[in-house]
């Protein structure tokens, strides 16, 4: 969570177990029941039960384990390099020149660990660790030649990897094509149900191995899908920016968890993992705290009100028209509005200013405001949460040279 740290789901909602305030960058299961949590500034750490353990203050991520716990991950996304660690250190294993070929900037795509065997995806393709050196694998046929696997998953102990082309398996020497499209998969159980993301607010949920069409799943209340995970108990999580669903596998929503209706949980969930099966029981959705929201819209250039502005509060974070959740209202002749009804949870507020000469500039911008109830408000849930002035009409400014 961000601002928040890790949290634990138990029957009465969430529970810190990791408090930070920084921005997370990854979470992860161990398939022996511990989860790892990168966080910026703060490092790594290993979560055990309610041990918490301070790995590195570096942030690693995408983190592939063994099944005994050890784990390659890299600390770096840009200027990446390969990590191994064994319980003891973090050991550095391979730079990204190791991976050689057609890009000199060459990213990283995904890291996987079969067994003994350590597989790296990049710009440059799939990469097979061979002692110290690293072999590069020729992609399926069908693949495109240049396009490296943008994903890599194990199950049942065989590497998966998700090509432009669809998704394959990997059988000693060869390849062996799935019945599963191009959209690849965003999650799996050891059982094999998988669920994938083809757009458009829907997805696609199915068992690996049977030839089947998968079924579609309308997850649009969610908002935008930020994360999905399959726990072991065959049910489906999808985080959003709004809400967060559970389904079972035949699509059916088992609980919907909007904003404000989980205690402990004081905005969107960024990343899930599951543990084993996953919680017993799922915690019903409380209704959620209301609060009335004020305040004032100004221009930005001159600090005057600004009167007639459409005002408009909503999950999500990339725009409120398009957000799942939203209330919205109008500035009065002083530049003020209130928001009635706006459930305890994190926000954000978009101004959409009328036809003055002060906003009619191609090089004005309206950036969404940020808003945190659970911090911007009073503890008093009766009392108005005052915001301070907006600024409206922002000069547009050109980013930084590089």
């Amino acid at each position: 969570m961000p601002g928040q740290g890790v949290l634990r789901l138990g029957p009465a909602g969430f529970e810190v177990v990791l408090a930070t305030p920084e921005s997370p960058v990854a979470l992860s299961a161990t398939p022996n029941g511990a989860v790892f949590a990168s966080f910026y500034t703060f490092g790594t750490a290993k979560i055990s039960g309610t041990k918490v353990t301070h790995l590195s203050a570096r942030t690693y991520s995408h983190l592939a384990f063994t099944k005994q716990d050890d784990v390659w991950a890299t600390p770096d996304r840009f200027d990446w390099e390969l990590h191994h660690f064994s319980g003891g250190k973090w050991i550095p294993v391979a730079k990204r020149e190791a991976f050689k070929g057609r890009f000199d900037d060459n990213k990283l795509n995904a890291i996987a660990v079969v067994e003994d065997e350590v597989w790296v995806s990049s710009w440059n393709g799939l990469f097979l660790k061979e002692g110290r050196k690293w072999a590069k694998v020729a992609p399926p046929r069908g693949a495109a030649s240049e396009r490296a696997p943008y994903a890599l998953m194990v199950f049942d102990d065989h590497l998966l990897a998700s090509y432009d082309a669809g998704l394959f398996m990997r059988l000693p020497g060869a390849w062996a094509k799935l019945n599963w499209s191009s959209h690849g998969i965003g999650a799996l159980n050891s059982k094999g149900l998988a669920v994938g993301r083809p757009g458009g607010g829907s997805l696609e949920v199915g068992q690996l191995g049977r030839d089947e069409p998968q079924l579609s799943l309308d997850a649009a209340r969610a908002g935008r899908v930020v994360d999905l995970n399959v726990d072991e108990a065959g049910r489906i999580w999808v985080v959003g920016d709004h809400a967060l669903l559970v389904f079972d596998s035949a699509g059916q929503l088992l609980v919907e968890y909007g904003p404000g209706s989980l205690r402990g949980l004081a905005g969107p969930v960024q990343f899930l993992a599951t543990t084993r099966g996953g919680p017993r029981a799922l915690p019903g959705p409380h209704a959620p705290v209301e609060r009335t929201i004020k305040g004032r819209v100004q221009i930005y250039k001159n600090s005057h009100p600004l009167r007639g502005a459409r005002v408009v509060i909503c999950s999500g974070l990339l725009d409120c028209d398009k957000a799942p959740w939203k209330l919205e209202t109008t500035t009065d002749a002083q530049g003020h509005f209130e928001l009635r009804g706006v459930p305890t949870a994190s926000y954000h507020i978009q101004i959409a200013a009328p036809d003055v000469p002060d906003c009619e500039s191609p090089f004005t911008d309206q950036p969404l405001v940020p808003v945190a109830l659970d911090k911007d408000c009073p503890a008093d849930a009766q009392a108005p949460c005052e915001l301070p002035p907006i600024r409206a009409c922002l000069p547009f400014e050109m980013p930084p040279p590089y």
